[in-house]
């Protein structure tokens, strides 16, 4: 591919701890010093949206275009003193950034504005969206709380930013691993594990002992493929019980959250912010959550005895559904998944992604060379984003898919710089970036689910790259929080679509040169055909409804953990609350699905005992910075996605003009526009359940929710 132009030059990540402490000593000095002079600059007389809102605006983009760059190291440097420094350098900004909306004088200012907004005439509703959520943040923010109210509030939402960045540091710390034998890994290839132990049993041949680390991908593997279910629940419950630390961390974190948002007057953390998400309330979240489990109730009962018979055991544990979903689907569906992953080389395939993109969304990719200072490390691609005519440059892409130690641990789109129209009317370039863990092999090739999860993570940096708001605060993926998903749920249909499939394939042999041994099963006498056979598409596209009732529960029990910790009945009673046992019962008891058994009477009195075998939901960072009161959204988007696909590509999944309008009426507005409205001019209706029931296999048609 060719070079982007140095017109357009490549951002640098030659950084060191001691320069990203730098930049955010600059930062908070520039936030500072900015307000400083927008306070100073405006008299009683003079309180416009021009001389006010405008001003704070710039000084808000110029801070989100800065503290992205800063904050990336942590998820992806090599060098853990960087990673450190990042975390550090963040907490400072985003503490500076906190103190700009804790200001009296400010507040001032935009109380002022925000309380006559129709007198501007030259705002339009981006510009009215901006002024109302400015003053949201300072009024969530303690800006109309008074004495010691105002000064507990104060210290709470600064510790709270503090104990999120210790949290996300524990999280990217090893995440240890165990030892086991070829025989209790009955099922995995050993190859690529290291060897810690040699020994032998009198006369008997040498055994070994293989380093198993708990990595995502390897514990997806042991999961879905090791036969021997000791085996696998012991990765299990390792995998639940990491990160120990995060465990008071998170139990100070929901307490804090509550308590500040009953110092606001509200009744609870969700409460607090679910106002002014598309929902609106947690007792609609909750009513909502009761309805999709009503609905899917039955069907998972089916799936249950379905994985009873084919296990020949009545108790299904948490740690059995991926095996047994496995091997239903090789045995009775015949897939192979690894035979599947053959036509998927990693890098070949992302590339191939971006051309269904390409096509959709008229954009044109470019692969750039980015080594040295303009990568932040040597597995890293870059691509160069154009509009298809050439007629404007849009920013940069990053690839980012290998594992590798301290980098973050699992997938997602971490946008680097946001647009915005700066000072001189002119658009920012986006610079964005796919950081996942696929398992690296020679070549390293995705199974299927893999697929999907690139598709959706690179649909978070398409909506990133094709965000044409004004304000940084807007741009790209920054909608409401129960829209975020949507848009990259929505692009998932696509690793549903023959055509499509047949496309994003190319078998690994095809398109490497590599000789070295590779990890398919089975390696076929005559040269495989290019693309993916049409009789492995078909038994992989059979499989799609395959226990989809008891995944979605299990995210509905996720769902309703998050409300539990955020919604509760009283500050008492979440003091009260169990959280790590109120996470693993909910667990069971949503999807049926069994944990450890529960000690006996004799060792524990406790009824909640039976329940204490974990803490995941400290393992993950969703119900601290990114999911907060809003995990229900997984599954609510996924509503919004099943209507827009159903309406817009089913028929015609590669339309130009289809894309193209979803591009302009969805993807561009980013969160400038109100989100509901956008939904239903594009579907010319509301949504309901109805179509996300029928593609979960429940046929039953939805009531309307607004």
């Amino acid at each position: 591919m060719m070079h982007a132009p140095t017109t357009h030059p490549l951002p640098t990540f030659d950084v060191t701890a001691e320069g990203l402490a730098k930049e955010a000593e600059s930062l908070v000095t520039y936030l500072e010093h900015s307000a400083d002079e927008l306070v100073a600059a405006v008299t009683r007389s003079e309180l416009t949206f021009d001389t006010v809102i405008r001003p704070l605006a710039a000084i808000d983009n110029e801070l989100r275009a800065r503290v992205q760059y800063i904050a990336l190291f942590h998820g992806v440097s090599p060098c853990a003193e960087v990673r450190q420094a990042s975390s550090a350098a963040e907490s400072k900004v985003v503490q500076a950034h906190l103190g700009l909306f804790q200001r009296d004088d400010l507040f001032a200012l935009v109380d002022a504005v925000h309380a006559n907004p129709q007198q501007h005439a030259s705002v339009d509703e981006e510009d009215l969206k901006l002024l109302n959520r400015f003053h949201q943040l300072f009024v969530e923010n303690g800006m109309k709380l008074t004495g010691a109210s105002r000064e507990r509030f104060t210290w709470i939402t600064r510790h709270l930013v503090d104990l999120r960045v210790e949290f996300m540091q524990n999280l990217g710390a090893d995440p240890g691993s165990v030892c086991f034998s070829e025989g209790e890994l009955a099922g995995l290839t050993v190859e690529g594990f290291e060897v810690v132990e040699e020994g032998s049993v009198g006369a008997a041949a040498a055994t070994k002992k293989y380093r198993v680390p708990l990595t995502k991908p390897v514990v997806t593997r042991i999961l879905s493929q090791c036969s021997v279910p000791q085996t696998r629940k012991e990765v299990f419950l390792r995998n639940q019980n990491r990160y120990e630390p995060n465990v008071e961390i998170f139990r100070e974190i929901v307490l804090l959250r509550d308590e500040a948002s009953r110092l606001l007057g509200f009744e609870s953390f969700a409460h607090r912010k679910l106002q002014q998400q598309l929902v609106k309330s947690p007792d609609r979240v909750e009513k909502w959550l009761k309805e999709l489990h009503a609905a899917l109730e039955p069907l998972a009962q089916r799936e249950l005895e379905q994985l009873r018979v084919v296990s020949g055991t009545d108790a299904i544990h948490l740690w059995d559904l991926d095996f047994y979903h496995n091997r239903i689907l090789q045995e009775q569906y015949h897939v192979d998944h690894e035979r599947v992953a053959e036509y998927f080389p990693a890098r070949g395939t992302i590339e191939r992604m971006l051309g269904v993109f390409e096509e959709l969304f008229s954009v044109q990719f470019e692969r750039v060379e980015a080594s040295g200072k303009h990568t932040w490390h040597a597995d890293v691609d870059a691509f160069a984003v154009w509009e298809a005519d050439r007629s404007a440059f849009i920013g940069y892409l990053y690839v980012d898919i290998y594992p590798r130690p301290g980098k973050y641990n699992h997938a997602a789109n971490f946008n680097i710089y946001p647009a915005y129209v700066n000072s001189k009317g002119k658009r920012t370039p986006v610079v964005t970036a796919l950081v996942c863990n696929v398992s690296r092999g020679e070549p390293a090739l995705l199974r299927h689910q893999e697929v999907i999860t690139i598709f959706h993570e690179l649909g978070h940096g398409m909506h990133d790259l094709l965000g044409r708001s004004k304000y940084a605060l807007f741009h790209g993926h920054r909608t409401v929080a129960d829209f975020i998903e949507a848009p990259s749920q929505l692009l998932e249909n696509w690793c549903w679509v023959p055509d499509c499939l047949r496309r994003l394939s190319h078998h690994y042999t095809t398109t490497t040169t590599n000789t070295s041994s590779p990890p398919p099963a089975s390696t076929p006498q005559t040269p495989p055909p290019e693309q993916i056979p049409t009789a492995l598409l078909t038994n992989l596209l059979a499989a799609k409804p395959l226990h989809q009732a008891l995944l979605t529960l299990r995210q509905l029990a996720f769902s309703t953990f998050d409300m539990a910790v955020h919604h509760p009945p009283s500050h008492a009673a979440l003091q009260s609350l169990e959280i790590a046992a109120t996470y693993n019962r909910l667990l069971e008891e949503t999807t049926g699905l069994q944990g450890p058994a529960p000690p006996s009477p004799q060792a524990s009195p406790y009824a909640h005992a039976k329940w204490t075998w974990g803490h995941g939901h400290v393992t993950t960072a969703h119900y601290v910075w990114s999911q907060e009161a809003n995990y229900y959204s997984y599954l609510f988007t996924r509503m919004l996605a099943a209507e827009i696909w159903a309406s817009r590509f089913q028929t015609n999944p590669m339309s130009a003009e289809a894309g193209l309008a979803y591009r302009r009426g969805i993807l561009e507005y980013g969160g400038s526009r109100e989100e509901w409205g956008l939904i239903t001019g594009l579907l010319g209706r509301e949504p309901n359940l109805g179509a996300y029931l029928r593609e979960l296999g429940v046929e039953v048609g939805g009531e309307e929710l607004r």
